[in-house]
């Protein structure tokens, strides 16, 4: 009569895999935490690491202890349907490395994260003209792979809740604490005759120490940690270039002198006709006056992303009187209420600088925004 080996607690989790598990858990808080524009770098470094992580787990899942390797839960959909119905049911068998729900779940997590972070990289690229892909992607598309971005975060939300309530069910069905596990690396139950699974720690010191080095160095190289310093200095210099004399002259004396870049030329051209009912007001400008600024709405400085991304957003039929009325902007300060631009250090919509400390360069990087309160002006 043959007996089944013994089974004794072992590892099954090497560290690697360990480290990998719960970084790409602290990166995906960092990124649900960090999704505003004004925490771009913060969330774009976040996104840079997942990208590193899932590189990663995809060579360990070839090279890695046995459980960890991808040829140790290569389950079909079919078993997976197979072991969630058995789980219903109390009767689901217990495995060493993930169960076939849980191979899915990792398949899963994998496949949204590697989408997550290729359309993070567009949508920078497209909205801000920024990261490895910048000037490549057109402005246009922005919209698309936003929407795009979205959908894929809530599909990863659901995707981690689901692995959530898998490890806390197979945990009670097998008297297993698969969380614990996953921080020691140890399981029970494991049959004593199975080789061993080393700890690997100075693969998981090297992984850790890659990816604190990795995140300084892009966060030092992004002007973060200089609360970007640099960049503020620099977009006062590029002001004097966007918005010309004869332009600030006449616009800067009621108000910000937007840029010309922000709206289509058609727009500035209505303004100029219409100069007798400017909001209200007569402009009073000479024949002279309105032919010089005409002229710089016709021809002005190249625009940057946020002036191309405006003008992208209106239709070609409209001419806008109010950078307030695209669809660009309002998409942007669609979470901002009435209140909150009327404060002590709001006088409105139109104050762009209010937030913006590079308004007046019409560059409006998502980096200089700062979206004050009564307690804490700009």
């Amino acid at each position: 009569m043959s007996t089944a080996p013994p089974s004794q607690r072992r590892r099954i989790w090497d560290a690697p895999v360990r480290v990998f598990h719960w970084s790409l858990a602290a990166c995906f808080g960092a990124l649900w935490l960090t999704r505003e524009a004004q925490r771009m770098d913060l969330h774009a470094a976040a996104g840079y690491a997942m990208a590193a992580l899932i590189v990663f787990r995809l060579l360990w899942g070839f090279v890695g202890g046995w459980p960890a390797r991808f040829a140790a839960f290569a389950h079909s959909p079919a078993a997976a349907l197979r072991y969630l119905r058995q789980s219903m049911t109390g009767r689901a068998p217990e495995f060493l490395s993930h169960n076939p729900a849980g191979s899915w779940s990792v398949y899963l997590l994998l496949g949204s994260a590697t989408l997550g972070v290729v359309s993070g990289v567009l949508l920078i690229a497209a909205e801000h003209g920024l990261g490895p892909l910048a000037a490549s992607v057109s402005v246009l598309v922005a919209p698309t792979i936003h929407s795009l971005h979205e959908i894929v975060a809530w599909a990863m939300v659901a995707l981690f809740c689901a692995h959530i309530a898998g490890v806390v069910v197979g945990s009670l069905a097998h008297r297993q604490n698969l969380l614990l596990s996953m921080v020691s690396g140890h399981k029970d139950h494991v049959p004593a005759d199975l080789p061993p699974v080393r700890s690997r720690a100075l693969v998981a010191f090297v992984l850790a120490l890659g990816l604190a080095g990795g995140l300084y160095a892009y966060l030092g190289a992004s002007g973060w940690n200089e609360s970007y310093a640099t960049l503020r200095a620099q977009s006062k210099q590029d002001a004097a270039a966007m918005v010309p004399g004869v332009w600030g002259e006449e616009c800067g004396s009621c108000h910000l002198a937007y840029p010309a870049q922000l709206l289509p030329a058609r727009s500035w051209q209505r303004m100029l006709r219409e100069q007798d009912a400017h909001f209200g007001e007569s402009l009073g400008l000479k024949d002279e006056r309105l032919a010089e600024l005409e002229a710089l709405a016709l021809d002005p400085a190249p625009a940057r992303w946020a002036g191309a991304t405006l003008q992208a957003s209106v239709a070609p039929a409209e001419s806008p009187q109010r950078i307030t009325e695209t669809g660009f902007w309002r998409e942007r300060h669609r979470r901002l209420q009435d209140a909150d631009f009327k404060s002590d250090w709001v006088s409105g919509k139109h104050d762009c600088a209010a937030c913006h400390a590079d308004a007046f360069s019409g560059a409006f990087s998502p980096r200089l925004i700062r979206i004050p309160t009564i307690a804490a002006p700009p």
